[in-house]
């Protein structure tokens, strides 16, 4: 029971730098600096987990752990930190994060649902409702954002980042099944995407957008990398601890932490109404179910 409001308390740990880093990534991307932010956040991520590594208990090197958690943690990397990760950017770049947060927040819903089949998590009523509450949270949190200029671009790409993310999670998990190595399962995860994201790199467009890169832009993809990489690690020790069902309701939490942070911080850049606080009210509603 003791590591059940462990990995919950994490989970909302992890939530909140996700949160923060939503805001920072607004900043970063604004101008459409997508490469660049998703490259400074992977290079800043590795240092840290290396650090981290050395602090948290586990395996600590790959010679540890079985090839087939190793082959998922790097199958896990490609599909999140490549993938998912990129085309969160693409979609903060075209609505912001308090509208791309809410819709990429239902992979917390896809993965709770499937991993009681696919992994075989305990179905029980309090989930049952709770992935319905946060299900019409996160519904009408999206129909919220419909005026916002380039919903249209950004949608259908939030809805990928959320099918994508969900898979990720589904992955993690299944690799901290077999060996319960989280710190070093991020890195591996790390050290996977980096040679793709390094690739990109010859692309000439995305030599021209690091090259013209500013110091005010170099802050927020700084302080990006930072934020984002905390809300990795916290991400990996939840799913460590608790079901991925349980963490991704939790995780739900972050579009509320977005909204918030958003008003305080990016509200001349964003679009926040009524009815996307309401939604996000929903949603945290949703998690209060989940954990009484």
């Amino acid at each position: 029971m003791e590591e059940f409001y462990l990995g919950i308390g994490i989970a909302l740990l992890s939530s909140f730098f996700f949160a923060s880093s939503g805001v920072t990534t607004r900043r970063g991307v604004y101008g459409g600096e997508v490469y660049s932010t998703v490259l400074i956040s992977i290079i800043v991520g590795i240092p840290m987990y290396l650090s981290a590594l050395r602090l948290y208990p586990g395996p600590t090197s790959i010679s540890q752990i079985s090839s087939e958690a190793v082959a998922l943690f790097m199958l896990a990397g490609i599909v999140h930190f490549v993938i998912g990760r990129f085309i969160l950017y693409l979609s903060i770049h075209y609505m912001g994060s308090s509208a791309s947060y809410p819709i990429m927040s239902s992979s917390n819903v896809l993965s709770a649902i499937v991993a009681i089949p696919l992994l075989g998590e305990m179905l029980t009523q309090n989930k049952i409702a709770s992935v319905l509450v946060v299900s019409i949270g996160i519904y009408l949190m999206a129909q919220g954002n419909i005026e916002i200029k380039e919903f249209k671009k950004g949608f259908p790409l939030a809805l990928l980042t959320a099918v994508v993310f969900a898979c990720s999670s589904l992955i993690v998990r299944s690799a901290l099944l077999i060996d319960r190595a989280p710190i070093l399962g991020v890195l591996i995860s790390y050290s996977t995407a980096l040679p793709f994201i390094l690739g990109l790199g010859a692309d000439a467009r995305y030599q021209r957008e690091l090259k013209s890169l500013d110091k005010k832009k170099l802050y927020y993809m700084l302080l990006n990398g930072v934020l984002v990489n905390l809300g990795q690690l916290f991400r990996y020790i939840s799913l460590d601890l608790v079901e991925v069902s349980i963490v991704g309701i939790v995780f739900s939490i972050t579009p509320l932490m977005t909204i918030l942070f958003s008003y305080l911080v990016n509200r001349e850049i964003e679009i926040i109404n009524r009815r996307i606080v309401f939604s996000a009210i929903l949603i945290v509603l949703g998690i209060m179910i989940l954990v009484l």
